[in-house]
């Protein structure tokens, strides 16, 4: 492969990345998260990409490294389709819009397609019957639970009622943390190993903005959307220009920590870190690499 040159790398500029001291975790996340998904589609036929994915390449290599907040173009875009959407027979124009409670990773609430796809299931395993003017529910079955008795109707998920009314948060959250094993041992889904266990906290934040993980990926995406080398060296002299760094280290850990912090095992990580901590959750990446000062 042949090496990128400065003048290939022209549109890099280390002082494009200083908006990423006004980012709060959350935000640093959703960039991580671009990174990821445009370094593993970066082979793709440009053809089979639309317009909007097009254009965050576009961004990072013209030296407009934010892509998390839409620039002209985008906007131009997204007011493009909701104005399509509203004048087309899109379900939104045809019916409005319902409300929707919130929802987080693992816990989401059930919406009417998989409600009536529960009461299907139900009814063609067996559970109950019903006609214009008589309903039927098997006996044995009354008082038994819809998880673990239908075959194969979200066989990975716990239909569970939460009463908001009659218990606290606390008392919410302890029952969550008893019952939890509970069910995943009675329906025998273990907790997935996929996500490893890794030590996330201030120090971990610390190691992202020292190794300046952002630009360091962004040059990665370059290199493979062109097929060039961005030589350690090179990396060394335009990310770490004013902190001098070995290039043997950025080979052997810069590089690969950047990499792995893209992931989704890691941002998910970081995700579970953030949202234990409501002050980390709200705080700049520059106030939170205070703390070290």
């Amino acid at each position: 492969m042949a090496r990128a040159t400065k003048k290939d790398l022209s549109w890099f500029d280390i002082n494009n990345y200083n908006f990423i001291n006004g980012l709060t975790l959350s935000q640093f996340i959703k960039e991580l998260e671009w990174r990821d998904f445009l370094y593993r589609n970066v082979d793709d036929d440009p053809s089979l990409f639309g317009r909007e994915d097009a254009i965050k390449y576009e961004r990072i290599f013209s030296g407009d490294p934010n892509l998390d907040v839409p620039n002209k173009e985008e906007k131009e875009i997204e007011e493009f389709i909701e104005s399509a959407h509203a004048q087309g027979d899109s379900l939104r124009s045809i019916y409005g819009d319902l409300p929707k409670i919130a929802s987080a990773l693992g816990v989401s609430p059930i919406t009417f397609t998989e409600l009536s796809m529960y009461g299907y299931a139900a009814i063609d395993q067996g559970f109950f019957k019903r006609d214009e003017e008589y309903f039927y529910i098997k006996p044995e079955s009354m008082l038994a639970s819809v998880s673990g008795n239908l075959e194969k109707c979200f066989t990975n998920m716990v239909l569970v009622s939460i009463d908001l009314e009659d218990a606290t948060d606390e008392e919410i959250i302890a029952s969550m943390t008893k019952v939890l094993p509970l069910w995943r041992k009675q329906l025998e889904l273990p907790e997935q190993a996929h996500v490893a266990r890794k030590r996330i906290g201030l120090k971990t934040i610390k190691k992202l903005m020292a190794n300046r993980v952002l630009p360091i990926l962004d040059l990665l995406i370059w290199e493979r959307r062109n097929g060039k080398e961005v030589s350690n060296p090179m990396i060394g002299a335009l990310v770490f220009n004013d902190d001098p760094k070995d290039t043997q280290a950025i080979k052997e850990t810069i590089k690969p920590f950047a990499l792995e912090a893209m992931s989704e095992q890691y941002t998910r990580l970081l995700r579970l870190y953030m949202n234990k901590d409501g002050e980390i959750n709200s705080s700049k990446m520059s106030e939170l690499m205070s703390r070290f000062l």
